[in-house]
């Protein structure tokens, strides 16, 4: 009897350990759609935001110096919204590899798991596009501007050269008097 009372409390600790230990999870999963619904949101005002900044980027009217850091700006909203998906990636990975540790194996969490490591990685490769983007962009900019100098250089050399020769003429007409 005294066995089978210790079975009975000793399965009532692991039962209530099991409770404890999925209500533990669905806590995680609850605050990470919260945190994933909030990342809807701050992605689809970032969206705009980064459409001004393009704007400005793209904008010829504007000096190098404003569409560079224009491009910046966009690059850097972009990565904190790619690094936030992956992060939330992350997690709902590690919560259904818990839930598989508790649980054990099944066709559908390992499909969930699977998924979850794709938009992870998935996040990971856009921010690697991001930073390949910003690189791209911010050196076409810096060639426009390095190509802005080298026709003001040679326009300045240009006009030098006109006031060199025109010095000759006057030099000329006043030697002939």
């Amino acid at each position: 009897f005294e066995a089978a009372k210790e079975a009975v409390k000793e399965f009532s600790k692991e039962a209530i350990a099991a409770a404890k230990a999925t209500m533990a999870l669905e806590q995680q999963q609850i605050a990470l759609d919260d945190a994933n619904r909030e990342l809807a949101v701050v992605f689809a005002q970032s969206r705009a935001q980064i459409a001004k900044l393009n704007m400005i980027a793209d904008d010829s009217t504007k000096s190098i110096e404003e569409r560079i850091q224009a491009t910046r700006d966009a690059a850097e909203i972009e990565q904190a919204l790619a690094e936030q998906r992956e992060a939330n990636a992350l997690i709902q990975v590690a919560i259904l590899e818990d839930e598989l540790a508790m649980f054990g194996e099944t066709p559908d969490l390992l499909q969930k798991i699977a998924d979850a490591q794709v938009v992870a990685l998935a996040a990971q490769e856009e921010t690697a596009g991001v930073q390949t983007g910003l690189i791209t962009k911010v050196n076409g900019l810096l060639a426009e501007q390095q190509a802005l100098i080298d026709e003001g250089i040679a326009s300045t050399k240009e006009q030098l050269q006109n006031l060199i020769d025109a010095q000759a003429e006057i030099d000329n007409v006043f030697k002939t008097y």
